[in-house]
C-alpha cells in the first residue's frame, strides 16, 4: 500500500533532494569515507497522494483535494537510485507496517539489499544513538521529513555535533507551528508551549513571536501579548536557531517555502551541514538548487 500524502510541495522537496544527493555523491565518491544516506520518517518509500492517512490528520483538514493529487517516488527510492550510489542506506520508521513495507526495497533493489538497514522505532531516539557513534571515517546525508513537529531540538543538536552529517529537514512552519500560535498568547495551552519548546530548544520563541499591542501600558501590564510573527518569521527563527549549533557558514539562510497550488505555505525546507570543511561548498550547492526551485 502506498503512503498517501503529497501534493506539489512533495514534488518540489523530492526534486531538491534528488539534485542534492547527486551533487553530494559526485564530490564524495573519490573520498576515503563510508558514505550513507539516512532517512527518518521514511514511510513506505513511495508516496501516493490522496486523503492523508495521518494520525494528526486535523493539521491537514483544510487542504483541498486539488492539493492532494499526484504520484511520486518517495525519498527512499530516490536515494536508492541516486548515481553515484551511496554505500549504505538507513531508513527509520516508527510505524511497524510501514517499516515492514520498507523491507521490500531489498527485493526491489537486490544489488543494494545488503546495504539497506531498516530501523523501526522513535526517530529522535534512533538518530541520537546513531549520532553518538564515531564519525571520523563516515559521512552522510540525513533527510528529516516529519508530518509535523516530531523532530526535537535535542536531535538537531546531536546531528550538529557529529561534524559529519549534511541535514535537510522539513520544518512545519505553516501546517503546524503557525497554527499553534494563536493571536492571544494567553490562549496557548501548556501542552502546545511544551511542544514548541522541544521543537525550538528554548522558550524564547514567545518573545520573538509575541509583543504588546500599541495600546499596551507596559508599566501596569494592562495590554495583551499578541502575535506579531508571520510564517516567514517563524521559519527564519528556526534557521537562526540552527546557526547556533552548526558550524559558521554551515546553514542556508533562506529556506525553501513549500506551498499549495493556491500559494499557502505549508513547510519550509531547511539545510545545514555539520561538516565545517564542507560548509561553503554544500551551502552554495543548496542555495543554487533552492533558487531554481523557488
Amino acid at each position: 500500500m502506498a503512503h498517501q500524502f503529497g501534493g506539489p510541495w512533495t514534488e518540489k522537496k523530492l526534486a531538491v533532494l534528488s539534485k542534492y544527493l547527486r551533487a553530494y555523491m559526485q564530490i564524495l565518491k573519490e573520498r576515503p569515507f563510508h558514505v550513507a544516506y539516512i532517512d527518518a520518517f521514511a514511510g513506505t518509500g513511495r508516496v501516493e497522494s490522496g486523503s492523508p492517512d495521518l494520525s494528526p490528520s486535523d493539521l491537514f483538514d483544510d487542504l483541498s483535494r486539488d492539493d492532494l493529487i499526484g504520484y511520486f517516488d518517495g525519498s527512499a527510492r530516490i536515494a536508492l537510485t541516486s548515481d553515484p550510489p551511496f554505500q549504505s542506506f538507513i531508513f527509520i520508521e516508527r510505524n511497524p507496517s510501514r517499516a515492514e513495507e520498507l523491507r521490500s526495497l531489498r527485493d526491489e533493489f537486490p544489488d543494494k539489499a545488503s546495504a539497506i538497514r531498516i530501523e523501526c522505532g522513535n526517530a529522535n531516539d534512533k538518530l541520537r544513538e546513531l549520532c553518538a557513534k564515531n564519525w571520523n571515517r563516515h559521512r552522510a546525508v540525513l533527510f528529516l521529513d516529519p508530518y509535523g513537529m516530531q523532530v526535537n531540538w535535542a536531535t538537531i543538536e546531536a546531528i550538529a555535533e557529529t561534524r559529519a552529517i549534511d541535514l535537510m529537514v522539513l520544518f512545519p512552519s505553516g501546517v503546524a507551528v503557525n497554527r499553534m500560535l494563536p493571536d492571544d498568547f494567553t490562549s496557548i495551552p501548556q501542552a502546545w508551549k511544551d511542544a514548541l519548546n522541544r521543537l525550538f530548544g528554548t522558550d524564547e520563541w514567545a518573545d520573538r513571536f509575541y509583543g504588546y499591542s500599541s495600546q499596551s501600558d507596559l508599566f501596569n501590564a494592562s495590554g495583551e501579548l499578541t502575535k506579531q510573527a508571520r510564517i516567514q518569521d517563524i521559519a527564519a527563527y528556526y534557521v537562526e536557531r540552527m546557526t547556533t549549533v552548526f558550524p559558521a557558514g554551515g546553514v542556508v539562510e533562506e529556506p525553501l517555502a513549500l506551498c499549495t497550488p493556491k500559494g499557502r505555505v505549508l513547510y519550509h525546507l531547511c539545510f545545514a551541514t555539520a561538516n565545517p570543511r564542507a560548509a561553503a561548498t554544500a551551502c552554495k550547492i543548496v542555495r543554487d538548487i533552492f533558487g531554481k526551485e523557488s
